[in-house]
């Protein structure tokens, strides 16, 4: 854990490009926008959302596909 999560009320917030919560170091705020326009184009989607201990747990979810 390097961080203390991101706020319920602010996930929305940091899924949008440029969306960055912490600007105390390096970054464009691109990653995670991106992460969920991949996991769209294939169905699939990303959510955010609080642990126990406080941090941030990302789930991400994709389409079975049969062969």
């Amino acid at each position: 854990m390097d961080g203390p999560g991101i706020p319920p009320a602010r996930v929305a917030e940091a899924l949008q490009r440029g969306g960055r919560l912490d600007e105390s170091g390096p970054g464009a705020g691109l990653g995670l926008a991106i992460v969920a326009d991949i996991l769209g184009a294939w169905g699939g989607s990303l959510a955010l959302g609080p642990t126990t201990s406080g941090a941030m747990t990302a789930t991400v979810r994709l389409p079975l596909t049969k062969r």
